[in-house]
């Protein structure tokens, strides 16, 4: 089920850098920006997995309680990264389901800071789906039911564009969408049907909003078309041939469907259409 959601994510096509600078980016989305956003009382939970894991296997210690980094430090070093995340529920509404567990409800999941490893395969000699850090705050959890954003939104895009430059992302947004909460595939590729395992974020957009990233290759496939020209974009240019866009105003909520369809259509040469849109 989809929920409102505050949105800020980065990816690049295969990680570069160890383990430990994603660790530090998720402790910084989780401590840095979760934690200063929300406005309700947290209950945390840490998650780390490595691809030798045996998910099935009762017993697998795979999480822990609290907001634990450590956890996460140790569970990494005795294995091959796969996937990390730092979860939030409403205390109020974990309380609420420990005896009856019909009263779940997915607005429970109000903080999701997670990654995802690039994935090795069989029928590829590189790994694949992109190496993902992600942070999603459910707008009604944030301080005034996530009316005004702007303390959040502040620290979110600090994180976007810092995670980016540390992970060598080129591709990653800023929005404010109604999205499953405990997803990390990007709104786009929710709404196109295009396959995680098929993502190509060094030369495709992998999502767009308020805030979008562009790497090199990006840039230069849209710079020479003037496809940009009239999408009312501020641009600010990173280290490494990257460029954050960012449309006009400071709540990415308040942005028009016209704004975005617009800018849908200014990015649309470095688009994955996916099979729903193909």
């Amino acid at each position: 089920m989809a929920e409102p959601m505050l949105i800020g994510a980065v990816a690049a096509q295969q990680c570069t850098v160890a383990p430990a600078m994603v660790l530090e980016a998720l402790r910084r989305g989780a401590e840095d920006v979760a934690a200063h956003s929300m406005g309700i009382d947290l209950r945390w939970s840490t998650t780390a997995i490595n691809a030798e894991d045996d998910l099935g296997r009762p017993g697998a210690a795979t999480v822990g309680d609290g907001l634990d980094p450590g956890f996460v430090a140790d569970r990494w070093s005795d294995g091959t990264p796969q996937s990390g995340r730092f979860s939030a529920r409403s205390s109020a509404m974990q309380d609420a389901i420990q005896d009856d567990v019909t009263l779940y409800d997915p607005r429970m999941e109000v903080v999701t800071v997670a990654c995802d490893f690039p994935a090795v395969v069989g029928w590829s000699d590189e790994p694949v789906g992109g190496l993902v850090v992600w942070v999603g705050l459910q707008r009604w959890a944030m301080y005034g039911g996530g009316a005004t954003m702007g303390w959040a939104v502040g620290r979110l895009e600090r994180w976007v564009l810092d995670t980016a430059v540390a992970i060598g992302a080129t591709a990653g947004f800023l929005t404010a969408t109604d999205h499953p909460p405990l997803t990390t595939e990007s709104p786009w590729e929710l709404a196109t049907g295009a396959a995680p395992s098929l993502r190509d974020v060094a030369h495709k957009v992998w999502g767009f909003g308020w805030g979008t990233l562009l790497g090199r290759s990006q840039l230069d496939a849209l710079e020479g078309t003037g496809a940009l020209d009239d999408a009312e974009l501020t641009r600010r240019d990173l280290p490494g041939g990257r460029a954050w866009l960012r449309l006009p105003g400071d709540d990415p909520a308040a942005v028009t469907d016209a704004r975005m369809d617009a800018l849908r259509r200014a990015l649309g040469p470095v688009l994955d259409p996916g099979p729903a849109q193909a």
